[in-house]
C-alpha cells in the first residue's frame, strides 16, 4: 500500500501489526513513516517515542528526531542529532535539521555553525539556505538573509517559501 501512494490504509494496517507486536522495531519503523505520510502526526509521534525506546539504532535515532522536528519537540530532537553529527560526521541533512533545531531554540551561533557544515558538506542543500536566511533575518539582517533565500531559490527554483520569503521586505 506505501508503494501505492496509499499511506492512511498502510498506516491503519501498520497500526493492527503493532497491536501483535508492539515492540517490534520493524513495524514501528514503517508505522512512524506512514502515519507521517498519512498526516498522523500524533501517531507518529508516539510511534517514534515507542522506537527510541526500543531501539539504539542509529538511523531509528535519526528518524525519531525527525518527528520530533515535525512536531516542535526541538530540545529532544537537539539532543538526538547532536549524538547523531558525532557518529556521522558527514550527514549534510542531520546538520541542517540540528541547525533548525538550534534556530528553533534561539540558540544562533549554534545555528550557524550546523547550517554552514551542512552546507560545506552538500553546498547544493538549498533548505539549509533557506534556514540561514531565516537565521540572518530574525538577528535583523536582511539583505544578508534575503542573499540566502535567492541562493536557495537558485538552487531549487520551486523552493516555496524562499520564493516568498526573497520579496522584498515592504510587502510584509
Amino acid at each position: 500500500l506505501a508503494g501505492e501512494n496509499k499511506h492512511a490504509e498502510s498506516y491503519q494496517l501498520l497500526e493492527q501489526a503493532r497491536k501483535l507486536n508492539p515492540q517490534s522495531p520493524e513495524i514501528l519503523r514503517h508505522l512512524v513513516v506512514e502515519a507521517m505520510l498519512a498526516g498522523q502526526n500524533q501517531s507518529a509521534l508516539k510511534a517514534a517515542l515507542d522506537l527510541q525506546k526500543v531501539s539504539l539504532a542509529l538511523d531509528d535515532r535519526y528518524l525519531v528526531s525527525t518527528v520530533m522536528i515535525q512536531q516542535q519537540q526541538f530540545v529532544s530532537a537537539s539532543h538526538i542529532l547532536e549524538d547523531y553529527v558525532s557518529q556521522r560526521p558527514q550527514d549534510a541533512k542531520a546538520y541542517l535539521g540540528l541547525g533548525m533545531t538550534y534556530l528553533a531554540l534561539l540558540r544562533y551561533s549554534d545555528a550557524q555553525k550546523a547550517l554552514d557544515r551542512s552546507l560545506q558538506i552538500d553546498p547544493k542543500l538549498a533548505e539549509a539556505e533557506y534556514q540561514l536566511g531565516l537565521l540572518e533575518s530574525q538577528q535583523g539582517r536582511r539583505d544578508q538573509a534575503r542573499q540566502h533565500w535567492e541562493r536557495a531559490v537558485k538552487l531549487k527554483p520551486d523552493h516555496a517559501a524562499a520564493l516568498v520569503a526573497r520579496q522584498p521586505f515592504q510587502h510584509r
